[in-house]
Parts: structure tokens; sequence; C-alpha cells
């Protein structure tokens, strides 16, 4: 593989694939986010670059009446509790509303079904919006063997997280659509003060073929793969980021794939009270990505997000995993073949809808330097070139248009 740089725009060159970045160098801005596909590994990736916001602890009761914009109006008395994680927060931390809903749905992954959007307003102007997501609590424990036990802790509910890096007075805007009818839910306002953090990872404007924060400091990878647990789940993180961080590490990379893997958001159900399967996340996976993030950007650690892995389409080797894969038709998904992924337009709109979840989840955070869309996808069965590239390209431009 042959990386080359011309005006600025990498290009990943391969003996089986052709990738070239989607995104025009731009002048950096600190609200701002920018997003190109750059060489890593040998491997197409989404990469980053970002500023953000956070907030809060304010609980309150909206009783409004009328809908805004966007699936249509409705005219109902609006019961949804919010909760704001804070009033002030420092640059690049977190706001998180957490919402508490009346409305049922088949589906809480489908935004056709139910949508929770938040609109932010910083203090140049800048309109962002932010999609929210579901989510179960969890409370971690050990089972006698020293394995991790995860056990509700409460309803499920939805959420929208939110960071910026300017500093200022912020206000937001919620809406939530279910069913082609939206309604407005609450507003409220928070405070970034300045803070320590240096941001984002971005690629360097002043050298394009390294990394730099939004400060402005160096970014250089020093880690490993640390795609997934061992037998204690989020216990194993426990003890081996610590350890990174210690030795100078600053880098690891977790696969989010494959049923066998505890981070794998989307597979068939391993138990009858499991409801992960097509177009539905396991929420313990989820829990335990938030968990390895909080430890991330405790530890001063940035990961790599791989999204799926050329196991999912491959068949009849060591290492196969089609025969289980819910894309698959044979278990009920749209795919006659490992190749349909990437020209079905069902199995397509399934991956942006996962797309949509891991950045209304995670796109917030400083410590996610980049998305990967796959590991080692030339591996996949009846692979092709043409149809990959052309996939990569769109799921790229999608990527890009929805993580602010």
């Amino acid at each position: 593989m042959s990386v080359q740089w011309n005006t600025g725009r990498p290009t990943v060159s391969g003996d089986l694939s052709l990738m070239q970045s989607l995104m025009e160098p731009r002048a950096p801005h600190k609200s701002s986010r920018e997003a190109a596909l750059l060489p890593f590994g040998g491997e197409a990736v989404k990469h980053r670059t970002q500023s953000v916001l956070v907030a809060g602890a304010v609980a309150a009761t909206c009783a409004i009446l009328v809908a805004i914009s966007g699936c249509g109006l409705a005219a109902t008395t609006d019961t949804s509790t919010v909760q704001q994680s804070a009033t002030m927060v420092g640059q690049y931390q977190k706001l998180e509303l957490t919402f508490q809903l009346p409305e049922t749905w088949d589906n809480p992954f489908d935004r056709r079904e139910i949508e929770l959007i938040a609109t932010f307003h910083t203090p140049s102007g800048r309109a962002v919006r932010v999609p929210g997501f579901y989510y179960q609590p969890y409370q971690r424990s050990r089972d006698e063997d020293g394995g991790e036990l995860l056990t509700p802790s409460g309803p499920p509910v939805f959420k929208v997280r939110f960071a910026w890096g300017e500093v200022g007075d912020y206000r937001y805007d919620t809406s939530l659509c279910v069913d082609g009818r939206t309604r407005s839910l609450a507003s409220g306002a928070s405070t970034v003060a300045p803070a320590a953090s240096p941001g984002y990872v971005r690629r360097s404007r002043r050298a394009p073929r390294y990394f730099e924060f939004d400060s402005g400091a160096p970014y250089f990878a020093i880690g490993q793969n640390m795609c997934y647990p061992d037998e204690s789940g989020t216990y194993d993180y426990d003890r081996w980021m610590p350890k990174l961080s210690a030795n100078g590490g600053n880098y690891l990379r977790l696969w989010l794939i494959n049923e066998w893997n505890d981070l794998g958001l989307e597979h068939l159900p391993q138990q009858a009270d499991d409801d992960s399967e097509l177009g539905r996340y396991d929420q313990q996976a989820a829990w335990r990505i938030d968990h390895i993030l909080d430890l991330a950007d405790g530890q001063g650690i940035s990961v790599l997000m791989c999204i799926d892995s050329f196991n999912s389409l491959l068949t009849g080797e060591l290492y196969s995993e089609w025969e289980r894969s819910p894309y698959n038709a044979a278990n009920g998904g749209p795919c006659a073949q490992p190749q349909d992924f990437f020209t079905n337009p069902q199995a397509r709109e399934l991956f942006r809808r996962r797309l949509r979840y891991l950045v209304a989840r995670w796109g917030y955070s400083t410590s996610v330097l980049a998305w990967e869309f796959w590991n080692e996808v030339d591996l996949t069965t009846n692979y092709s070139s043409p149809a990959v590239a052309t996939w990569h390209e769109e799921m790229a431009r999608h990527l890009r248009s929805i993580d602010p």
C-alpha cells in the first residue's frame, strides 16, 4: 500500500482498493468539525476533528401544548421530564440531557418511529443539531468467577450529549417526532467556561501528514489494539488502560462488532431476553463503550472506533461470521450474499442508522479519535473494490453530514 498527498488531500492506494478523501482542507475554527478519510493501518478511516460543549444537574417538567416544524403538528400536553446535567461546564466537556418520555414505540432506534433532536445555539450564533439516543442504565458487579454482570438500574430513557469548544453562554431547544408528528420539548441554557482540555484531535493544518489538537499541541499515537474485553468485561479495561497511560500510551483501538465481542452493537439475539437484532443495538455493549470512553478521558487516551470487520461478510473460512450475521437473508436480513451488503438499499440504510446512533451517543467525546468503517474489508467474500469504494464514499458523506 502507498499513501499519496495531493493538494492537502490524502489518498490511500492498495492492491484492491482506492479511497480518496471527501473533504477539502478548511481553515481551523474553534466551533467547527471536519471529516476526512485518512490512511490508518492500511484501511480507510473517517477522521473527526471538532470542538465541544458541556452542562449539568437541573430537573424540569415541561408542560407545552404545541409542536414545531418537521414531521407535522401535534396539539397534546407534554408530560416529559427532562434533566440537565449542569448549568456551567468547561470547554470540551459533556452536556447531557436526559428525557423520560410518555410515548410508546416498537423500535427506539428507528428515527421513522421516534426522533429526538436538540438544537444548540452557540455564542457566535451557530445552530448545531444533535440527535438524541435510546439509553438503558446499568449497574455493574462481578459474578462468583470474577466475570462482569450488568443489571438494569432503572427504566430506559432518551439522552442528548453535546460538547463544544467555544467559551460563553449557550441555549438549546429540543423537539420530539413520533410517528410523523412533532412537538417541542424543553428549552434551556448553559455556560461554557475556559478549561485546560486541548480539545479534539484533527489533521494538522501546518503539517497535514500529522495530527494535532484544537489547541495546536501535536498528537502522535502510541498504543495498541484493545479490541474487546476478556471474561471480566469493563473491569479488564480498568486494569489495562491505566497501565497503558502510565507507560506513555495515548491510543487504543476498539471493535464494536461481532456477537462474540461484548462490545458488539448489532447482532442476533443471544438469549431469550436479548433485544439485540438487526437495527436494534445491544445496550449492555453500549454501556461498556460509555465506560471505556470515560476511562479514556481520564487517562488521556484517544480511541479509534472500528465499526465493522471482514468477519461479518466472510463465509466458509476461519473466523467467518456471515452465518450468524443479522444481515444474512437466512437470518431474516436483506442480503442473499455477503457482497450484497455494499449495494442493497436496505442494508445501506441500516448502516446509516447505525452511524446515527454512534454519532448521537459518542460523537461529543474528545476521546474518540476517529470512526473506522472496516477492519480489513478486502478480506470479505467476493470483495469488489469499485462497489466497496462507492459504499465508503456514500457513508463518509453521510457521517460527515450528521456529526457536528
